[in-house]
């Protein structure tokens, strides 16, 4: 994320979409809202990485600072969202999701 929002201010955004792979085999989508500190994982299989959240939610805490943005307590949460039925087409539940 740092590399990627080197040269521009994503906190800036109305909402951040990031589609984070695990491990080649598990696609699933972080939505960041900056307004309100919150960052929400959608995962058809219902297996949201909870460390990967909190992982953005540590990097968003940073810009926040870095760029000069009120302080606020960054939310991670598990959203509800389609199951697939077939384990080999989460990457394309993600990007419909999105």
């Amino acid at each position: 994320m740092r590399r990627c929002t080197k040269k521009e201010v994503a906190l800036r955004a109305r909402k951040i979409f990031i589609p984070v792979n695990i491990t080649d085999d598990i696609w699933f989508l972080a939505v960041v809202i900056p307004a309100a500190g919150n960052n929400e994982l959608y995962d058809s299989l219902g297996r949201a990485q909870e460390q990967m959240g909190t992982n953005i939610a540590k990097w968003a805490k940073r810009e926040d600072v870095v760029h000069g943005f009120p302080k606020k307590q960054w939310s991670v949460g598990t959203m509800p969202c389609r199951t697939q039925d077939y384990c080999a087409d989460c990457g394309v539940f993600m990007c419909r999701h999105i």
